[in-house]
């Protein structure tokens, strides 16, 4: 299996997102993901591998390589807000110490054209992402008459 997880079907791959469990510790979290046949977990950012804290990233990827899952992203929850220039660099640093491929981050909603997304992809990059060191930032729009932004940590 790729990092990501991958090699299923269409490049499809069983996921999770760690905050399915919040209440589980990592361990706990990789033993039912075995369970339930997942491949691949997005590890929050909230619980389970809090933004700049690389110890719990380096262990939650531990724990997934000796289960044999992959890292599907990290799931940060970084807003697009006045922290960014602060948060950012400790959020792609979790994500490369947690070995995931990509990095998800909280954007404005769709009715604030884009306000805050240009700090961080600028105009004509391809495919809507900006590499920071070597990880792709996956974006997240929430619709406007569903919104509700995340609690932030860190800030």
């Amino acid at each position: 299996m790729s990092a990501a997880g991958t090699d299923g079907p269409a490049g499809f791959a069983v996921g999770l997102c760690t905050v399915t469990f919040r209440s589980l510790d990592p361990a706990a979290v990789v033993d039912r993901a075995v369970g339930a046949g997942v491949e691949v977990l997005e590890w929050g950012g909230d619980v389970h591998v809090p933004e700049g804290d690389l110890d719990a990233a380096r262990w939650a990827a531990h724990l997934s390589a000796a289960a044999g899952l992959g890292v599907a992203a990290y799931g940060s929850y970084l807003y697009l807000d006045e922290h960014l220039d602060r948060r950012l660099g400790p959020v792609l640093d979790t994500t490369v110490a947690l070995g995931a491929p990509a990095v998800r981050v909280w954007c404005p909603d769709l009715t604030d054209e884009g306000a805050g997304w240009s700090a961080l992809v600028p105009l004509g990059e391809p495919n809507g992402v900006r590499r920071g060191p070597g990880v792709p930032i996956g974006r997240f729009h929430r619709l406007p008459d569903r919104s509700r932004r995340p609690e932030p940590t860190g800030s």
